[in-house]
């Protein structure tokens, strides 16, 4: 069930998950991004008009696409979906939240981004 509504909530967002490489699986993003030598890009998303809104608007820009697939490994968890990913880590009440994360120690590289904070602009920064 957990599966379905992230799909829907992707598919809703404009499927940006067919140009960005996203996992939905944590465990699984870390351990690709633990042999890749990358920081894990974890979007956690709920199931609202804010989670859509960031997907269409930021996660669907050519630029992002771009550093985010050569410069990360990313993984999409929904929030709903508390098994999928170490809550006790990454754990917010803002929707959606953006951790950018040391693959070797799982600690994050920067404060997280919430919500609108989570732009293109800010997003490539980063990078």
């Amino acid at each position: 069930m957990k599966k379905v509504a992230l799909f829907l909530l992707l598919l809703n967002g404009f499927i940006i998950a067919e140009n960005l490489h996203w996992f939905g699986d944590y465990n699984k993003a870390l351990a690709e991004a633990k042999v890749a030598k990358k920081p894990l890009l974890l979007l956690v998303v709920s199931r609202d008009k804010n989670s859509t809104t960031i997907l269409k608007t930021c996660f669907s820009k050519d630029s992002v696409i771009k550093e985010v697939n050569s410069k990360t490994v990313p993984v999409i968890v929904l929030f709903e979906g508390r098994n999928s990913y170490p809550i006790e880590m990454y754990y917010t009440t803002v929707f959606p939240t953006l951790f950018i994360v040391n693959s070797s120690d799982e600690t994050l590289r920067y404060k997280p981004l919430y919500g609108e904070e989570i732009r293109a602009k800010t997003l490539l920064k980063l990078f």
